[in-house]
């Protein structure tokens, strides 16, 4: 008798932009289908909101299965695969039609092509749930932009509460303040004004807070005042090109005029 032929499986993972370490859900899609003895197929993944259409990657996995070219689905969880729970729903059914699996690892869901209606039951609830949970999540967020605008409004700060910046940061509404002129000569000069080591980005961005230049983030000193020496570097070099080809000009003038005194028919006889 011969072997049984494995299962091809296509792991798919849409990678969330607040995603930090997209690396251990691809880790523990491929754990599941090793688990389950799966021969994997692909695994595709794609960045973005799950609640836009535009999702190549997940179409092009819904075509492999219309193509049967797969026989099972494997994703992380159910919101990383459509983008509510009517959406969901649907492309399972899809897929429970066209013969192929479908599982969510993290979340112990196996839809099977002859799954009974008890397993379709469990999925709506926890598509809806999934789809609840993005929500809010996503109100939560609108609701701290609007309050940290508002603090900046009032205050001209906000305060964060996370990172390794925690504290008072300043943040102006409205278009950056530009870095240039006196108030980056002044920045130039604070930049060098170390006793032993040179200041921080950090620290002169601070002092020109304090002597009224403006406030400015670390890493916009930091770009205009490497900008400013790019350009003066450039312009020293082409300005010693410059010196050099008038140096030669006049070399050679000197050497045609010696030339030429040197072949003077006349020999410098009367």
């Amino acid at each position: 008798m011969g072997q049984a032929r494995r299962l091809r499986v296509v792991l798919y993972h849409r990678v969330s932009t607040r995603d930090q370490h997209p690396e251990l859900a691809e880790r523990e899609l491929r754990d599941a289908a090793a688990l389950r003895g799966f021969e994997v197929a692909a695994y595709l993944s794609e960045t973005g909101s799950g609640a836009r259409n535009n999702r190549p990657v997940h179409l092009q996995v819904m075509e492999m299965a219309r193509r049967r070219e797969i026989d099972a689905l494997l994703v992380w969880k159910l919101d990383r695969f459509g983008r509510s729970s009517l959406d969901v729903l649907t492309q399972i059914e899809e897929l429970r039609r066209l013969g192929v699996r479908f599982i969510s690892t993290t979340q112990g869901i196996d839809v099977k092509p002859d799954s009974d209606p008890t397993v379709k039951l469990t999925l709506t609830v926890l598509a809806a749930c999934a789809e609840f949970e993005r929500e809010m999540a996503i109100e939560r967020t609108t609701m701290a932009i609007d309050e940290i605008q508002r603090t900046i409004g009032e205050k001209g700060y906000a305060v964060t509460r996370r990172g390794p910046n925690r504290g008072r940061v300043f943040q102006k509404l409205g278009r950056p303040t530009t870095l240039e002129g006196k108030a980056l000569e002044r920045a130039i000069e604070l930049r060098a004004e170390g006793a032993e080591l040179q200041r921080s980005w950090g620290e002169v961005a601070l002092a020109l807070s304090a002597e009224g230049w403006g406030k400015f983030k670390r890493t916009q000193v930091a770009m205009a005042v490497r900008r400013a020496a790019a350009r003066a570097a450039t312009l020293s070099q082409k300005q010693g090109a410059a010196v050099t080809v008038s140096q030669k000009g006049t070399a050679d003038e000197g050497d045609k005029g010696r030339g030429n005194g040197g072949s003077d028919p006349s020999g410098g006889a009367p």
